[in-house]
């Protein structure tokens, strides 16, 4: 799958973040996530450690992202 860069995904699929699957998040293997809409890249940005899965939790709109490390990144509404 080609992201827009040489970077891997860490998992096949991606984090799907709309019901109509407009919205699909990837976690890369050089720490970086990809966020594309309908219409393709939208947004990229970078975590400060190699993420190992991803999740999404609908009712606080948040991207939740955890790694090799304890820490918990959290992309989304303040």
């Amino acid at each position: 799958m080609y992201l827009g860069t040489r970077a891997e995904p860490v998992r096949r699929g991606g984090q799907i973040l709309s019901e109509d699957y407009g919205k699909v998040a990837f976690l890369c293997a050089d720490r970086t996530v990809h966020l594309h809409a309908k219409y393709g890249a939208h947004y990229r940005t970078r975590i400060p450690r190699a993420g190992r899965d991803l999740a999404f939790a609908p009712e606080a709109a948040n991207l939740l992202i955890v790694g090799s490390s304890p820490d918990i990144y959290r992309c989304g509404r303040g």
